[in-house]
């Protein structure tokens, strides 16, 4: 099953993290399908996994703050089930953080891949704030897939 192989390759990739999250939430609308319930279970002993599990009718906005309501530490980090890390992204994304306290939110950019984990196609973010600005009204210019947040700013 694609999605179950995408959800393995994901938590693969956090727990093989050189930052280590105090708890990595699942966050789901309805019963997660069996195969997918398989792997999140295979992982539970080797990741601190807590489950939010939103009734099948939740919209993505309701997903994503249970999500952040049961995360745990100073920041927080967003994957898709989809996502594979670099090893070094939470990483290198909380030290900007810890750093730079006058910013609450950063992101990256992202490649979509084929089942084979090659690039199909790149999506960049702007990386300097003249270029962000003018489409601030159009269109978010974080790929939320990669956004690592203060809490606080979440």
């Amino acid at each position: 099953d694609e999605a179950a192989a995408q959800l393995s390759a994901c938590l693969q990739s956090l727990a093989e993290q050189s930052w280590q999250p105090a708890r990595v939430v699942v966050a789901y609308r309805g019963a997660l399908a069996e195969a997918l319930d398989a792997v999140v279970a295979g992982w539970e002993p080797r990741l601190p996994l807590m489950r939010a599990a939103l009734p099948a009718h939740a919209d993505w906005g309701a997903v994503l703050a249970a999500g952040v309501a049961q995360a745990d530490g100073e920041f927080v980090g967003h994957a898709e089930a989809s996502s594979v890390s670099q090893p070094w992204r939470f990483e290198r994304q909380v030290g900007f953080l810890a750093q730079n306290a006058q910013f609450d939110v950063c992101g990256a950019q992202l490649f979509d891949v084929d089942a084979n984990m090659q690039p199909k196609v790149r999506r960049t973010a702007p990386e300097k704030t003249p270029r962000s600005v003018p489409s601030l009204p159009y269109r978010n210019p974080f790929n939320h897939a990669t956004v690592c947040c203060a809490a606080t700013g979440c």
